[in-house]
């Protein structure tokens, strides 16, 4: 009997990778277009702190423009807890996302935005993060029903048989969701990108 799997998108830890220039990216590509690029090929991805609390909001609203309507963001969130101003300013930064935004993932696991989603990074946070919501997967991290997974480097280093098996791990405990969403940290090979989403059509997901 096969498994019904929920159908898995891949992404990665940023799209600006020193590494992806001139491999993925064309080396004339102005690189205000490397996000739409990006999402002509992959369908979400998880931006670092730094780089959309840096970005001024014109930016955030260009970065929504300028990708498809089925494109999503998940927001990586460190610290902050308690404070009402970096709160607000989170608050207002990911309004604009609108329905792009699929979720905020955080590595504190008393962090709660009412405008958002948040995933605990289980990485990171307390074992009871899942009290508060969404707990995200990692390999050798026992399943939960997590709809997300964070795939660090050494996950990456993994021949493609090793891979597939933790693709599968992950996909067994994705519990009853629709979608289920994948990232690798650090900066992938984005050969690593396109062998997961080869290996989950393999896989029926």
């Amino acid at each position: 009997m096969t498994t019904a799997y929920p159908e898995l998108i891949v992404g990665a830890y940023g799209w600006d990778h020193v590494d992806w220039q001139g491999v993925f990216y064309p080396d004339d590509l102005p690189k205000d277009w490397r996000l739409t690029y990006y999402a002509n090929e992959f369908r979400s991805v998880y931006v670092p702190q730094p780089v959309w609390l840096d970005a001024s909001m014109d930016e955030l609203e260009k970065w929504a423009d300028d990708t498809p309507d089925e494109f999503y963001f998940f927001l990586e969130l460190k610290g902050g807890n308690g404070d009402a101003k970096f709160i607000d300013d989170v608050s207002q930064r990911i309004k604009i996302f609108d329905e792009k935004l699929r979720g905020v993932i955080a590595h504190d696991a008393l962090m709660v935005l009412p405008d958002a989603r948040c995933y605990y990074d289980a990485g990171y946070s307390d074992p009871a993060a899942g009290e508060h919501g969404h707990v995200c997967w990692r390999p050798g991290y026992p399943g939960r029903l997590c709809d997300v997974a964070l795939m660090d480097a050494a996950s990456q280093q993994q021949d493609q048989k090793a891979l597939a098996q933790m693709i599968r791990a992950y996909l067994d405990q994705t519990g009853p969701c629709e979608v289920a969403w994948l990232f690798f940290e650090g900066s992938p090979a984005i050969s690593v990108l396109h062998e997961t989403v080869t290996i989950a059509q393999l896989l029926g997901a």
